[in-house]
């Protein structure tokens, strides 16, 4: 049997999926703006070789600095993994939503 809506339904629906739509296309354009040349995340960093602590980059994976206002630095050597934990984190769509903006020492 088929359902018959109101019309106040259907716009509703639509506003909902265009609403949706922007969303999506600000975290597309925001990303592309962030010129992360290689895609990067969390599961493909090898924590094992590394002396980071996992616990505090999955802390760091959940945004909470963000309503914090906080900032963060990773200092390290070259080939410590920073570049890759920080494009890891600044790809959650969340955070791209804040506005998070990643700077490595060569810019």
């Amino acid at each position: 049997m088929k359902r018959s809506r109101t019309p106040l339904e259907v716009v509703g629906r639509l506003l909902q999926a265009e609403t949706a739509e922007r969303q999506a296309r600000s975290i597309r354009y925001q990303m592309a703006a962030a010129k992360f040349p290689v895609y990067r995340d969390l599961d493909s960093y090898e924590f094992a070789e590394s002396p980071v602590n996992e616990q505090q980059v999955r802390h760091l994976y959940e945004g909470s600095f963000m309503s914090e206002a906080r900032n963060i630095v990773l200092v390290g050597g070259p080939g410590t993994g920073k570049t890759h934990l920080v494009k890891s984190v600044c790809r959650e769509p969340e955070l791209v939503e804040e506005g998070t903006i990643a700077f490595t020492s060569g810019d």
